[in-house]
C-alpha cells in the first residue's frame, strides 16, 4: 500500500511545480520523480481524452528511459526484497508526500529513511 499526497503545502513553495494532486511516476530504485506540464495541466474529473493519453505516453516513456540508467543487478535486487521501493528511494519520494506504508510499518530500513527524509524535495520532478 502506497500513500500519495501526504505532503500538504507542497504546491505553494517558491519554485516547485510539482502536484501531489496530479498523476506522476517515480523511480523506486533512486527516487527520481516524473511530473510532466501535460499531468499539471489535466482537467479534474477527466478520466480519457487526448490530454489524459498524451500525459500517460509521457510518464511511461520517462519510466522506461529513466529504468535503464539503473543495472539490471538494482532492478532484481529491489524485487527480491519485497519491498516497494529502495529506503534511498523513500528518502526522496517522502518529501513528495509518497509514502510506502506497508514498507514503513514491515521493514526497519525503510522507516530509519523516513524518519532521515526533509520535509520538503531537494528538486523539483523531473519534467
Amino acid at each position: 500500500m502506497i500513500g500519495t499526497g501526504f505532503q500538504i503545502g507542497l504546491d505553494t513553495l517558491a519554485g516547485l511545480e510539482f502536484r501531489a494532486d496530479k498523476p506522476h511516476t517515480a523511480c523506486k530504485i533512486c527516487g527520481a520523480v516524473f511530473q510532466s506540464n501535460a499531468d499539471r495541466n489535466l482537467p479534474v474529473g477527466v478520466l480519457e481524452n487526448h490530454a489524459v493519453w498524451a500525459a500517460e505516453s509521457l510518464r511511461r516513456s520517462w519510466s522506461h528511459r529513466h529504468a535503464r540508467t539503473h543495472p539490471q543487478h538494482e532492478h532484481m535486487n529491489l524485487q527480491k526484497s519485497g519491498l516497494w521501493c529502495t529506503p534511498e528511494a523513500a528518502i526522496k519520494l517522502a518529501a513528495f508526500g509518497i509514502i510506502p506504508i506497508v514498507d514503513l510499518v514491515m521493514n526497519d530500513e525503510i522507516e530509519g529513511a523516513l524518519a532521515e527524509s526533509k520535509p520538503v524535495p531537494f528538486n523539483d520532478s523531473e519534467g
